[in-house]
């Protein structure tokens, strides 16, 4: 519920975008770029020139409108899902098997969309813009412990789930030098500014002793993010 209302507000939020003065005109402007590279994949210059992720790990793609305006499309995905079932006897009670269960799944995701304003100069440029920042993340870590075997059987189950979402918005500017037709370098600075939601929810429960705690709590509000410069390099196609 909160993953699909938030994706609604993103996509809502980027509707502005397109709709307004600045929609208007990436719209009406003619096309001047036939015949070029209007495609790149952008990737991020760590320390050591290794190549990383720039606006998002999974996918950083720019298309050309215009010689002045550009959309950007950044994805960012990540999961880890295990799981454990353990069998096991203590050491001064060997012929009674205890049971232990953990479920553990981490994954998370942000997504850009951004719109890019260009002053060209022959090779080298200036550039500002605008974007929608949607970004979601999920945990949940649930134990059991279950001894059936003797007169003193025992249930106990915790689990921890938590869910994040944010929306909103991001403004940035850089600079590019187009260095070949299919190659270009560039430095930007952006800061992220969204509504994030958090919710924890924690319950212990025993059985059959009906013993059961839940605990909720739910985090809210506005925050403003930097995301620093970042160096990079694209590669048009």
């Amino acid at each position: 519920m909160i993953i699909r209302s938030t994706i609604s507000r993103a996509v809502s939020f980027a509707l502005v975008i397109l709709l307004s003065g600045w929609g208007s005109q990436l719209f009406s402007l003619a096309d001047d770029l036939a015949g070029t590279n209007r495609h790149s994949l952008q990737f991020r210059i760590d320390p050591g020139f290794r190549l990383d992720s720039f606006r998002g790990s999974l996918l950083s793609y720019q298309f050309d409108l215009t010689s002045s305006f550009s959309l950007r499309l950044g994805l960012s995905y990540y999961q880890d899902d295990s799981s454990v079932d353990l069998v096991y006897h203590l050491a001064w009670d060997p012929y009674t098997p205890y049971e232990f269960t953990n479920y553990y799944l981490n994954r998370s995701g942000s997504y850009y969309f951004d719109v890019i304003r260009y002053h060209r100069d022959e090779r080298f440029s200036l550039y500002y813009g605008i974007g929608a920042y949607l970004t979601y993340a999920e945990i949940i870590d649930e134990d059991s412990y279950v001894n059936t075997w003797s007169q003193d059987s025992t249930i106990r189950i915790s689990s921890d789930v938590n869910h994040f979402s944010g929306t909103g918005g991001s403004i940035l500017f850089g600079s590019d030098w187009r260095i070949l037709d299919w190659l270009s370098i560039h430095a930007e600075y952006s800061t992220l500014v969204y509504y994030r939601r958090e919710e924890v929810t924690r319950v212990n429960e025993e059985i059959p002793f009906d013993g059961r705690d839940r605990e909720y709590r739910e985090t809210k509000g506005w925050k403003i993010y930097s995301q620093g410069v970042r160096f990079g390099v694209s590669f048009r196609f």
